[in-house]
Formats: structure tokens, sequence, C-alpha cells
């Protein structure tokens, strides 16, 4: 049986779930400075003219949560779920996409099936891991530009 998804009930548990907005004003002054994950999305949306639904909203406050990590569709189908938030891989996916589209986050994948998102924007490498099936960050002290190789055969 697939799980129904009330919005009304579903956006009071995201609320419940994720750092409440207005935490930030009882933080204490050396953190001000700080941003919940879920007002970084709403600033990156904002800045390019797109209204989130509830969803997509739930969805990438997932991943600004787990900011560094690669995430798939179904890592962040068992966040929620771990949450108490049952919502379909597919319907995940969907979102994910619809981010990636928008320009919130990036979709990068690594062969068939191996689909991940990003929130990081600012270009950069990945390493995948075949054996794990992870994606990661490249260390870029160990990236050499094709400027840097001079005549290094090939």
């Amino acid at each position: 049986m697939t799980p129904t998804i009330n919005p009304a009930e579903s956006a009071s548990r995201a609320a419940a779930s994720a750092p409440c907005l207005e935490d930030r004003r009882r933080r204490p002054a050396a953190a001000a400075g700080r941003r919940y994950p879920l007002e970084r999305l709403i600033e990156r949306a904002d800045a390019r003219g797109v209204t989130l639904g509830d969803l997509q909203l739930r969805v990438g406050n997932v991943l600004f949560h787990n900011e560094g990590r690669h995430l798939r569709a179904g890592d962040v189908a068992a966040i929620l779920a771990q949450g108490g938030q049952d919502v379909p891989p597919r319907l995940v996916a969907s979102a994910l996409d619809d981010l990636a589209h928008f320009g919130i986050t990036q979709a990068l994948v690594a062969g068939p099936g191996l689909r991940f998102y990003d929130v990081n924007l600012a270009p950069h490498l990945h390493v995948f891991d075949a054996a794990t099936e992870t994606l990661r960050d490249a260390d870029a002290s160990l990236v050499v530009s094709a400027d840097r190789l001079g005549d290094v055969a090939m």
C-alpha cells in the first residue's frame, strides 16, 4: 500500500522535524551568523525565483542537512522514513530532479541507475567508489590541471 500524504499534516510534520526558523532569534549572538539548512534552501530558491512545494522543501531540507554528502533518492527516502515521513522513492526522485532542474542542487550521474545529488554548486570534481557505490568530492590538492601537466606523456 502506497502511503498518502496529507499536505497539511506533512507540512506540520516537516516543521516539527526541521529546526524551527523562529529558533534563530533565541540562539546566542555568537551563532547568529549561522543559518539553518532550511533557511539556506529557501534563500537559494528565492534567488532563483522559485517557490518550492511541500515535498520539495522536505527533500531539499534533507540534502542541506547532509551538506558534503552525495545522496541518492533511496538515501533521502530512508532519512525521511526515519523521521516518520514515509514518501515513496519515486516521489523523492521526482522532487530531487525538480531541485536540480531549478538550479538549487546538482544531479550527478555516476553510471546507469547511479544518480546522486549535491548542494555544492561551486565547480569541483567527484570520485566514485565502485565497491561501495558512493560518491565524494575529490581532494583538490590531488587534482592536477591540464596546464600544469607540462610534458608528461599520456
